[in-house]
Formats: structure tokens, C-alpha cells, sequence
């Protein structure tokens, strides 16, 4: 996104049959993390020594440190070894490329390189195919993370929508990331539009923290248009790790203000998908109306508005920490809901 505002339930005369002023006195942020699984920006000088490769088939990264979907590394080669097609038996096109484990095994096979078979099947000895022992399913077999139910029906594990295999454990194509939590079972490929061949990252997540050390902390007070936008009046407390706001007579009472997250929570964040933004807020107000308004706005460089609400609005003098899970069933796009 552009940019990342979360509303601080300050100075908004809200219109009913009799129009009333929330007075808030001072607000709070304090401990605001991102999850995400890229370099992050520190905030120093630009890395110059750096290099971007033109890398080769079968290669990817800054400097093709990496491989691609469906190779793994090899034995042979100088420094991390070279990039060689997964050894899956013919029975999948993906593998962990650091370890050579096949991932996503087709055909009722199953270990390391897709040379076994599930449970509930044997190898045939002439044709080397899985089949299933005595012409029926394993009940027992059926995947969790894929299937509605461990209840077979007419012999066959019932597969939820976006999987697919006898015993629902094969994310169907177009779709990634087997789930037991996910009601559809797999995710579909977003990949800007231009594939939809995908697989789950072997990425790890860790947090963007809130970085409230030095004068360019990067945290501001706006209103949702941005036309009022005020970086001066925080005060920053380290220890705690909390910024706070008061200078509340400087604010337009007609008009809702939201904190804007520093730079290194916007921009190309995609490895952030379904992780979660953590915040914990704190306001004071001589009011006890509550206001219902978006709580969360995540805006892209196209101007559109993603925006999430609090389940409960927030309440004066308490302090609050709530978790915005990252993807697209959170958020509505003009009171609509939201598609990748």
C-alpha cells in the first residue's frame, strides 16, 4: 500500500438530529509490528555494492543465489552448487530447492522424491502406478487440510473447493497453499495477473517493528485526505515504546485524523499476505460518544481505499491491542468486499 493510517478517535463533530463534539485530549500508539518475509528498509544509506544479476534458466535473485520453481540444488558447481530440475520420478514439478524434498506428489504417491506410495495404495509391480488396494479408498488417508470431513462418501474422501486428489491433499492448479483453517482449502495464484503457476513460499516470517529512535520516526497525525497533516507535537517515549499526541486544539473539528505509519510499513509489501498488523492504541477524551468509523485504511498509489473495522470500537482511557489480519477477507473497498 501507499500508505497505512489508523484512525485516532480524535476532534470529529459527527452530523445526526443533534450534533455533538468528541473531545479527546491526547492519543497514544505504542508496540506497532508488521509481519513480513523480505529485507526490510533500515533507513541507511543506499546499499550500492549490491548486485542485480541477469540470472538463467533455472536461476533467481540479486545475484541468482536462488532457484526457481521446480529446480533444487545439485551436488556439482562453484559456491552454493548449481541449479538442477527436481527428481520427483515424474510425479511433480516442485521441490524444496534447498533440500530436493518433492512437494505436491501427483498420482497417489507420496516421500522424499515421490517414489512411495499413500496409505491405503501399493505399487503395482507391472505398470509401477499407486493403485488403490481392493479398488476402494483409505478413509483414514484423507487430508485434513483438504477434505470437509474424514467421512468418505460413495468410497471417496470429499475434497473441499480448491482441492483436488484422492485423498484431497493436492492443491488443485491455479491455487497454492494447502490449509486446514482455510475453508476452500488452498488459496488461488495471484501473481500479478501474468501466471497462475504457484506454489507456497519457504519463507519465514518475522516483524517490521515500531522505530521510535530519532527525530525521523516517520509517524504523523492526517486527516483521511491527507490535506492536513501535522509532524511536529509528539511526544516519544523509548522505553515504553510509545509516541503520543495532544495538541488536539490544532486539529479541525469537522474533520476525522488518523496516525500514518512510517515509510517502512507502505510500499511493495506483498510478503506481508497473510500475516497480521499488530497495534496497541490509547486515547483520552473528555466525551464518552463513540464514533464508528474505519479504523484501519490502507491506501495504494491508485488512491483506492482498503479499510477495516474494529469488531468493537475502541473505548477511552483503555488501553487496546487488536491484530488486522493481512488479506483480502478483512478488508472492504468501498463498502464492498475485497478481492486479491
Amino acid at each position: 500500500g501507499n500508505s497505512v493510517i489508523l484512525r485516532h478517535y480524535g476532534g470529529r463533530q459527527i452530523s445526526s438530529s443533534a450534533a455533538e463534539t468528541v473531545r479527546v485530549s491526547l492519543v497514544e500508539l505504542e508496540s506497532v509490528r508488521m509481519d513480513i518475509a523480505e529485507t526490510r528498509n533500515t533507513g541507511g544509506p543506499r546499499a550500492g555494492a549490491v548486485e542485480i544479476c541477469s540470472c538463467p534458466v533455472g536461476y533467481k535473485g540479486h545475484s541468482c543465489e536462488e532457484c526457481e520453481a521446480g529446480y533444487t540444488r545439485g551436488l556439482s558447481g562453484l559456491y552454493l552448487g548449481v541449479c538442477v530440475p527436481c527428481d520427483c520420478n515424474g510425479h511433480s514439478d516442485e521441490c524444496n530447492p534447498e533440500t530436493n524434498e518433492c512437494i505436491n506428489c501427483r498420482d497417489n504417491t507420496a516421500g522424499f522424491y515421490c517414489d512411495e506410495c499413500l496409505p491405503g495404495y501399493y505399487k503395482d509391480p507391472y505398470s509401477g502406478r499407486c493403485e488403490r488396494r481392493d479398488g476402494r479408498p483409505d478413509c483414514s488417508a484423507c487430508d485434513p487440510r483438504g477434505a470437509v470431513s474424514d467421512q468418505c462418501l460413495n468410497g471417496a474422501c470429499q475434497c473441499k473447493t480448491n482441492v483436488q486428489g484422492d485423498s484431497c491433499s493436492l492443491c488443485a492448479p491455479g491455487y497454492f497453499g494447502l490449509s486446514l483453517t482455510n475453508p476452500d482449502g488452498c488459496l488461488r495464484c495471484w501473481c500479478s495477473g501474468v501466471t497462475d503457476q504457484c506454489f507456497s513460499s519457504n519463507f519465514q516470517k518475522m516483524q517490521i517493528p515500531m522505530n521510535l529512535i530519532g527525530e525521523n520516526h516517520g509517524f504523523v497525525i492526517t486527516n483521511r485526505a491527507r490535506t492536513d497533516v501535522k509532524r511536529d507535537g509528539f511526544r516519544v517515549n523509548i522505553r515504553d515504546n510509545q509516541i503520543t499526541y495532544n495538541e488536539m486544539n490544532l486539529l479541525n473539528n469537522q474533520d476525522t485524523y488518523y496516525w500514518s505509519l512510517p515509510q517502512s510499513f507502505t510500499g511493495n509489501l506483498l510478503p506481508s499476505y497473510g500475516g497480521h498488523l499488530e497495534v496497541t492504541q490509547f486515547y483520552e477524551s473528555a466525551s464518552t460518544n463513540v464514533i464508528r468509523e474505519a479504523d484501519v485504511v490502507i491506501r495504494g498509489s491508485n488512491g483506492q481505499e482498503l479499510v477495516w473495522m474494529l469488531p468493537e470500537p475502541l473505548l477511552q482511557s483503555q488501553r487496546k491491542n487488536y491484530s488486522v489480519p493481512l488479506q483480502e477477507t478483512s478488508f472492504v473497498l468501498n463498502q464492498y468486499p475485497v478481492t486479491r
